[in-house]
């Protein structure tokens, strides 16, 4: 705007607002970013893994299962495709789009 008011040339005045603009861009990013927490918090996918859940449906071998983790039902696959019946407790490993990897947990 200032360079507007002192009639500079357009290109100049393009100038100005690219490099003002980069500038405060540059030092504005880190601030907004700590100030809207940006990538600081967990989802709850990754929150359930390690969690201790039960199996509700039979988890067969290459095949899925069901599991309920935290009140919630989630389609689950065995760790090394092994065979694991309803009511077993299960740790989750890890997370694979939609589906739970499981262990089982053995009761002894």
């Amino acid at each position: 705007m200032m360079a507007a008011i002192i009639n500079l040339p357009l290109i100049v005045q393009i100038f100005t607002f690219l490099i003002s603009s980069s500038v405060l861009l540059y030092y504005t990013r880190p601030i907004a970013k700590e100030y809207l927490k940006i990538g600081a918090t967990r989802t709850n996918v990754n929150s359930i893994i390690g969690e201790v859940g039960i199996v509700t449906k039979k988890i067969v071998p290459f095949n899925t299962g069901q599991v309920k983790v935290s009140g919630q039902i989630w389609t689950a696959k065995a760790h090394n495709d092994e065979e694991i019946d309803k009511g077993a407790k299960v740790k989750v490993l890890k997370v694979e789009g939609v589906k739970l990897i499981v262990k089982k947990i053995d009761e002894k």
